[in-house]
């Protein structure tokens, strides 16, 4: 009886946190990585007014960045694809890192 009473107040703590994050998951940032492949290594997006609205950039290796947006990945993507139409969209990568965690 106790291990079906402590069972019940874990789904409705869970389902109480579920809820929140779906309430509030506009105002959560999500980590994402943007990488820059072939002969485009040396696109900057730090100085990129309309990317520096979402997030602030930071460089983690040659053609690599890193930053916490509030905005999907495919909006994200959406962005750098427009910000940079000379580029090909196989040369730009932007993931989600949280996506990593969810294997664990």
């Amino acid at each position: 009886m106790q291990q079906l009473a402590l069972g019940l107040l874990a789904a409705i703590g869970c389902g109480f946190v579920v809820r929140w994050i779906y309430r509030n998951k506009e105002k959560l940032e999500v980590p994402f990585l943007i990488k820059f492949t072939g002969d485009f290594k040396n696109a900057d997006i730090r100085d990129n007014k309309t990317l520096s609205r979402v997030g602030k950039w930071v460089r983690i290796g040659e053609g690599s960045y890193r930053a916490q947006c509030k905005i999907s990945e495919a909006k994200l993507r959406q962005m750098v694809e427009q910000e940079y139409p000379h580029i090909p969209k196989k040369d730009i990568i932007v993931y989600n890192t949280t996506n990593a965690y969810a294997g664990l």
